[in-house]
């Protein structure tokens, strides 16, 4: 059990630190210089905000549904949010596509 929970700390904390710059560099690269302060600055509230809204979310999802349903409910907003980027894409290819 120590065993398997020591992977699951060092696997979490690799995958943190890893996608940890990503929001940061993403918000800078696609604000103007203006106001790139004032886009990392949302950047980082969001994730903070979400980091403290979620396992209270979760909590009361799984006590007045049942155990599976915070699973679930995370499987439906990542399939969500990859068709909202799929369409995304398709809007940007096509916007390019009429710029040139």
């Amino acid at each position: 059990r120590v065993l398997g929970l020591w992977v699951g700390l060092v696997m979490l904390t690799v995958v943190e630190l890893s996608g940890l710059p990503l929001p940061s560099a993403v918000a800078q690269i696609q604000a103007p210089v203006d106001k790139r302060r004032i886009y990392m600055g949302i950047s980082g509230l969001t994730c903070n905000a979400a980091a403290m809204i979620i396992p209270v979310l979760g909590g009361v999802v799984s006590c007045r549904i049942g155990t599976r349903s915070p699973s679930t409910f995370g499987a439906v907003i990542g399939l969500l949010a990859v068709l909202a980027f799929r369409r995304l894409k398709k809007y940007q290819v096509s916007k390019e596509a009429a710029i040139s």
